[in-house]
């Protein structure tokens, strides 16, 4: 970067989908993306796409250990507090 900051991480050449859900479905999924430790729900939702697919994950999705002792904190309620995310 110009001002010699570094970037985000390189995850080489992907493809956008837009992905409309059921707005009671999104906690589920988000609930399955702190719990199965991946860093953002866009990871968990592309390595369950690929294993459904007997596709390989890719290798920027990095999964962290979860400590069953120290379990993630609950996810904030958001499903009516904006209804388009």
């Amino acid at each position: 970067m110009a001002d010699g900051k570094p970037g985000p991480e390189k995850k080489g050449t992907r493809s956008c989908i837009s992905l409309r859900i059921p707005a009671e479905h999104r906690l589920v999924y988000e609930h399955a993306q702190a719990e199965g430790g991946f860093k953002s729900l866009n990871d968990y939702l592309t390595a369950a796409l690929a294993g459904l697919h007997q596709l390989p994950k890719p290798d920027y999705i990095k999964i962290e250990e979860v400590d069953p002792a120290n379990p993630p904190r609950p996810i904030q309620d958001r499903l009516f507090s904006n209804p388009a995310a």
